[in-house]
């Protein structure tokens, strides 16, 4: 079997941030989730803009499953927030972002954004979710599921037209997957109408 190594690099990191007021004019929570309530009231389906800071967000109707009131998105955060939460931050870096920007690149962005908008940090940030991606050309898959050496309880597969798409061993908090990555952007993009152009089409990840 031939490989070759395309990338390594991070697909998803999600963290919590402690922040404080800085300053009387800081971010007002109780101002967003204003603006939060007139769009439920209005039955819009569709998220405000909102310049805050150094950065633009859509602000959503709606709070989250995890218990936060407010939901700020852009192409780079994903932003759960509210005053009386702890953390009062919570944020996923996008996967489009961490490859372009990279990890300390956009903790470092949203920290200056925080600053912006009369933050600062009184407690350290912690990790909650971190995954790791390894991207490898392989000219055919001569491997299955008892090749893999691991310590992990469960494992399982998941095949399309016969053919093996995935292999994942482990449960939360630690998961291995390997994945035909090339697969899994065709499926996306015919869901959503697109016919993408795959150079490699035996692409598959380690994450």
């Amino acid at each position: 079997m031939a490989f070759r190594h395309l990338l390594t690099g991070f697909d998803t990191i999600e963290c919590a941030y402690y922040l404080a007021p800085s300053s009387d004019d800081s971010l007002s929570f109780a101002r967003l989730e204003f603006e939060k309530e007139l769009l439920r009231q209005s039955k819009t389906r569709h998220p405000k803009a909102v310049r805050l800071g150094t950065e633009e967000f859509l602000l959503a109707n709606h709070g989250t499953r995890s218990g936060f009131p407010l939901l700020l998105e852009n192409d780079v955060f994903s932003v759960q927030c509210g005053e009386f939460n702890n953390p009062n931050f919570y944020v996923t870096f996008r996967s489009h972002a961490l490859w372009h920007q990279g990890a300390f690149g956009l903790h470092q962005r949203f920290l200056d954004w925080a600053r912006s908008v009369g933050f600062m940090a009184y407690k350290e940030e912690s990790l909650s979710r971190v995954d790791f991606t390894f991207d490898y050309w392989i000219d055919a898959i001569d491997f299955d599921e008892d090749n893999f050496v691991t310590s992990a309880v469960k494992d399982n597969q998941h095949r399309k037209h016969r053919k093996v798409q995935t292999f994942s061993f482990g449960t939360s908090p630690i998961v291995l997957r390997v994945y035909n990555k090339s697969d899994e952007i065709a499926e996306k993009a015919a869901r959503r109408g697109f016919t993408p152009v795959v150079v490699r089409t035996d692409v598959w990840r380690i994450e």
